[in-house]
């Protein structure tokens, strides 16, 4: 089964303690759920999770870029997220990521950290849960502060129609990421999931065979 609480590690002690009460009782089971990349997670905590039947865990990470962590507010870096997702890798729990494209801070240097890290760190992701392009979600952040992120933000499709005041980032360019991104997970071999509208709209431009813009 698979927990929906919004973070089966909030609470480390509590899941090694849920876990460690599974191996002790015998409870034959299998589970997974959404996870922080936390450092507390080490290698004892994680063989006794693994033992008691965690097959996977979902890692919002959505870059590997630290500068776009950073303006994400992740509260870690790529290193360690690296380390994290590696020994939960090794302990023998499938590692599944969440990646956004086009974040209003991302530049092409950022995004290619993202497609760098993938290329040499491959062997340690199992797939990708949702792959998206960057949206104004209601009442987040990005909605409630878009100065903060210099982003212009046009009704009423602001959600995916947003553009940085600068010009650099625009929905045709979170588009060709996205399509770069997905070239990448292809040649990878890395399954991968897709969210919000912008399936479709791959979709109906790849069965028409149009090509994305290129920026």
């Amino acid at each position: 089964f698979h927990f929906c609480d919004l973070l089966i590690n909030a609470h480390i002690r509590n899941l090694r303690d849920f876990a460690q009460m599974v191996v002790d009782k015998g409870v034959r089971m299998a589970y997974s759920g959404q996870a922080l990349i936390k450092k507390q997670m080490d290698d004892e905590t994680l063989r006794i999770i693994a033992k008691s039947g965690c097959t996977s865990m979902v890692f919002g990470v959505e870059s590997f870029s630290d500068r776009v962590l950073t303006d994400m507010r992740k509260g870690y870096t790529v290193q360690q997220a690296k380390e994290c997702i590696e020994r939960v890798h090794n302990a023998g729990i499938k590692v599944i990521v969440n990646l956004i494209v086009g974040f209003p801070t991302e530049t092409e240097v950022e995004f290619q950290e993202t497609i760098d890290f993938l290329r040499e760190n491959h062997g340690l992701i199992d797939s990708i849960s949702a792959l998206s392009a960057c949206i104004v979600t209601a009442q987040s952040d990005l909605e409630k502060n878009p100065d903060k992120y210099g982003i212009v933000l046009p009704k009423p499709e602001h959600w995916c129609q947003w553009y940085s005041k600068d010009g650099a980032n625009t929905y045709d360019v979170r588009q060709e990421r996205l399509y770069r991104m997905l070239d990448v997970l292809n040649e990878l071999k890395i399954s991968h999931g897709m969210t919000n509208r912008y399936l479709e709209m791959i979709d109906e431009r790849q069965s028409e065979g149009e090509q994305p813009a290129a920026h």
